[in-house]
């Protein structure tokens, strides 16, 4: 029988609602340490905004979020300061400051968390950029980097603080098939290197099949399939079905 201490993530029934809309309707979820959680669904299903409360970027209006153990939804700014130590986020698009170096943009984590010692710095940064295949590339700014190598700095920034859970939002947007595969495999080889707990948001099935331990079918603010990407191929489940064959889910016309 599993103990809750073997989960890193706990979502209890959690609502939240933006504007008119309510984006999720009582979401179900653990992530369990160590793992590979890749979460799909439609545009406007809720995955970022799921994502965005995992890494306290949103609050909840109804439920409960643990990390790490900690109850997360009541949280204010400076006590969410140390749950948020443990995650490391790769937004969709990078995120690197334009102006600074790449060196300087994978730095700039650490020194957030008051890191002054610079020959550690240094030390971790090296070691961030040598994990993604980006050392000697540390002195370029984000322009001058291909997207595949934006996407590479982005998830050493991520790293760099040696984070317990790494959040991947949309990783492989944007990128042709063979860099997107590449980013693929370096999530699994991040992972396993690192020892972290995985959650990434993704709408590439070839994502899911190369990456996940477990993968979960958002539909409608709920979690309308859990389970291990090989289960995809013989579900019964319509909406699921639709979404993994790339097709509507509306009856032929």
């Amino acid at each position: 029988m599993k103990n809750e201490e073997d989960n890193f993530i706990e979502i209890r029934d959690l609502h939240k609602r933006l504007g008119s809309q309510d984006v999720l309707r009582g979401i179900m979820l653990d992530v369990r340490r160590g793992e590979r959680l890749v979460i799909i669904g439609g545009s406007g299903s809720g995955k970022s905004v799921l994502l965005k409360h995992l890494a306290g970027l949103f609050s909840a209006d109804r439920g409960s979020l643990k990390i790490d153990g900690v109850e997360i939804t009541n949280l204010g700014e400076r006590q969410l300061a140390a749950t948020r130590r443990k995650l490391g986020y790769l937004f969709q698009d990078g995120a690197l400051f334009g102006s600074l170096t790449v060196w300087d943009n994978i730095a700039f984590p650490l020194r957030e968390t008051g890191l002054k010692d610079e020959k550690l710095i240094d030390e971790q940064v090296t070691a961030a950029l040598e994990a993604v295949g980006l050392g000697g590339h540390g002195d370029k700014l984000p322009g001058d980097l291909s997207g595949g190598m934006r996407k590479r700095a982005g998830v050493a920034r991520a790293v760099v603080t040696r984070p317990k859970c790494i959040l991947y939002d949309e990783p492989t947007s944007g990128l042709d098939p063979v860099l997107a595969d590449a980013i693929d495999k370096l999530a699994v080889r991040i992972q396993e290197q690192y020892q972290t707990t995985s959650v990434i948001v993704t709408h590439n099935m070839k994502t899911v099949f190369t990456v996940a331990d477990r993968v979960a079918f958002l539909r409608d603010g709920v979690i309308d399939f859990l389970g291990h990407p090989s289960e995809l191929e013989s579900t019964q489940n319509q909406h699921l079905k639709a979404f993994v064959e790339g097709r509507s889910a509306e009856q032929d016309l």
